[in-house]
């Protein structure tokens, strides 16, 4: 008897289902389209070329069909088309999709996405059209993109002016160097990968200032036929408001000075407002300034900070740093900066600045975003719940 009941219920359900699939398809599904419009049914794009990645290309296309659940059902336009023509805050509008009208210019510039990211990749000559078939009837439009790549461009050579001798040698001595050679297939993404592997490789061995700005490729296709010249130009960029001179200079670290800021300080407090600290310590190798309700062992800072005076500024064993005061999970706040040493001799030193804003005991933890303006190392965060284990001391 169970079974039956148990049968008879799922048949009800399926019933009940299908009753409200066909009620949602009796609902136009052009009943929110002005009647000069179109809604989009389809898009199709298609490429002469399979070593284009079809999916990146209709990342690229600015009107999509609606989207589809189970691969076939515009499940979020049915509901839409549900709602009330009469109410603009109906609440089948907010959980639904408004229809996806064609429009002219969009496709246009589709076109000229899909166009400039065959150019990206190489392919010079590519062309791309589109077509539109309307179905005036049902007031619903199909387009279809296609696109024609033609061969791609090939690296003829590389040529390099790097002025500084020392980065000159830097370069020629990394791995990276390999990355962009003489008959490598052109692409743009790779060359900018390559740019910010060049700003890292200087970055990490004492070229503060160095940014991707002083990096700059220049291509040339009008030499040979199907094929790239790359100059590749290492020099301080123009119109910088920093002194070429220090582009090109290693700076080392000098003094350290951690702050833990006292109670819900906000964290934006100056790094030189060492007046709202009760307690200064010098250690071995930085000073810490602190209050007494909230104070750490010199010792955890001394194994956590992974810095040492005289050391090469190394832009990786900076967020090493960082990342080694965020796994102690006692901070809602970490930034390391830096400052050029004030000195009547122009100096290659540069000393850091760590700030802490501690955790309570049971308090709102975050989740780290580490960020790098202009070479100031910071985070912002993300609250969850956790429990501190605010002892004078904590494992790293």
């Amino acid at each position: 008897m169970a079974g039956r009941i148990d049968i008879s219920l799922q048949k009800g359900i399926k019933l009940v289902a299908l009753m409200g699939v066909i009620f949602m398809f009796s609902c136009s599904p052009v009943k929110f389209v002005p009647e000069d419009k179109y809604l989009i049914s389809k898009v199709k794009v298609e490429v002469d070329n399979q070593n284009i990645n079809k999916e990146s290309t209709k990342s690229l296309i600015k009107q999509k069909e609606n989207y589809k659940i189970l691969g076939f059902l515009k499940f979020h336009l049915l509901l839409y088309n549900l709602s009330s023509k009469k109410k603009t805050d109906d609440w089948l509008k907010r959980i639904g999709e408004p229809p996806q009208i064609y429009d002219e210019d969009l496709s246009k510039r589709s076109e000229d996405q899909l166009k400039e990211y065959a150019y990206s990749k190489g392919y010079f000559r590519a062309s791309v059209t589109s077509d539109v078939s309307f179905k005036e009837k049902k007031r619903k439009a199909v387009i279809n993109y296609n696109l024609n790549t033609g061969d791609q461009y090939m690296i003829k050579s590389v040529n390099y002016q790097i002025r500084d001798s020392s980065l000159h040698s830097l370069y020629f001595n990394s791995e990276i160097k390999s990355e962009i050679e003489e008959g490598d297939a052109f692409d743009i993404e790779a060359l900018e990968k390559h740019q910010l592997n060049i700003v890292k490789l200087y970055r990490d061995n004492g070229y503060y200032y160095f940014s991707k700005d002083d990096v700059k490729f220049i291509a040339d296709s009008s030499v040979h036929e199907k094929q790239v010249i790359v100059d590749l130009l290492i020099r301080p960029a123009k119109n910088s408001q920093i002194d070429s001179t220090k582009v090109f200079q290693p700076f080392y670290l000098n003094n350290f000075f951690i702050s833990v800021l006292p109670g819900n300080s906000p964290v934006t407090l100056s790094r030189d407002s060492v007046g709202v600290f009760s307690d200064t310590i010098q250690w071995d190798n930085f000073t810490l300034y602190q209050n007494k309700q909230v104070s750490y062992p010199p010792a955890l800072f001394n194994r956590t900070m992974r810095l040492n005076k005289g050391m090469l500024y190394n832009n990786a064993e900076v967020e090493s740093a960082f990342n080694a005061f965020n796994r102690l999970r006692q901070f809602r706040f970490v930034d390391i900066q830096f400052r050029e040493v004030a000195s009547a001799n122009d100096t290659n030193l540069l000393d850091t600045y760590i700030r802490l804003a501690p955790l309570n005991k049971q308090a709102t933890s975050f989740d780290i975003e580490g960020t790098n303006t202009s070479g100031n190392f910071g985070i912002a965060g993300n609250v969850t719940y956790t429990h501190r284990n605010l002892f004078r001391g904590a494992e790293v």
